[in-house]
């Protein structure tokens, strides 16, 4: 699963106001981290806790970008869900509840 629609870390203003499904991706594209929101615009409004642990790794958050797919709050655990197992990101601290 890869979604089109994305932008880099280092501009992400303005982004839209969805639910839904996002990736963090390396300039390798490498999906480190995959969460769900309600609200992308105010999920990364101030930051996010993955760029601390993406300097932790040694991973430049100015080469890598934020891709995103908008979903129904019903289905995100689900979609989470499947991504994490798909691509197992190394960054993802705890897999999604099983539903």
């Amino acid at each position: 699963m890869r979604f089109t629609t994305a932008k880099s870390l280092i501009n992400l203003d303005p982004l839209p106001e969805i639910c839904g499904i996002y990736f963090v991706v390396t300039a390798e594209d490498e999906i480190i981290y995959v969460g769900q929101t309600t609200n992308l615009k105010n999920r990364w409004k101030d930051g996010h806790k993955v760029l601390k642990r993406m300097l932790a790794e040694g991973i430049d958050p100015t080469k890598a970008r934020l891709e995103w797919q908008k979903f129904p709050k019903r289905l995100l655990n689900r979609v989470e869900n499947c991504a994490v197992r798909v691509h197992q990101p190394r960054l993802n601290e705890k897999s999604p509840p099983v539903l």
